[in-house]
């Protein structure tokens, strides 16, 4: 038996394995998938619990509606203070609505969110005077330096539209 041959065996051999682990081991073959599902999963949860709360705080919450909904991912390196040189990614929350003012008209508005440590952080959020914190939030939503999005507006919509269709 050549290398050619041996090779050939031992990837047949492989094979056969790796299947007979996926026929006799329940959920092998959906570990691949099931995180990115979870993950989806959550990103339209917390979105969803922070819409709501965000239309509960309008002046008229009956006129909140949603343009869109994301998660935008950004890659930031620190250029000064403590954390110089160092990188991180970060994940945003952006809220694109629009919503009735004191004179009637609708006004537009994008809402602006951080995780940090798995939680959304929005304590003190409105009154940050971080310039860099301000600049690498609103370019993170106008997807000037995002290196993923992750769109939930879809989810969003559908539970605004229950919750108007329970009043």
């Amino acid at each position: 038996m050549d290398k050619t041959q041996s090779v050939t065996v031992v990837t047949a051999i492989l094979a056969i394995a790796t299947l007979t682990l996926a026929l006799v081991t329940p959920g092998f073959a959906q570990t691949q998938s099931q995180p990115q599902t979870t993950q989806t999963q959550t990103d339209a949860d917390t979105a969803i619990k922070t819409t709501l709360t965000l239309k509960a705080h309008m002046l008229d919450p009956d006129s909140f509606r949603v343009n869109e909904v994301f998660w935008a991912t950004t890659h930031f390196v620190y250029d000064k203070g403590k954390k110089k040189g160092q990188a991180e990614d970060k994940d945003w929350l952006c809220i694109n609505y629009r919503s009735k003012n004191m004179m009637g008209g609708y006004t537009q508005g994008l809402f602006v969110a951080e995780m940090k440590n798995g939680e959304l952080d929005i304590k003190d959020f409105m009154w940050r005077a971080d310039m860099d914190f301000w600049n690498l939030a609103w370019t993170a939503c106008a997807g000037k330096i995002t290196t993923g999005h992750r769109d939930v507006t879809d989810a969003v919509k559908a539970a605004l539209k229950a919750d108007r269709d329970s009043d």
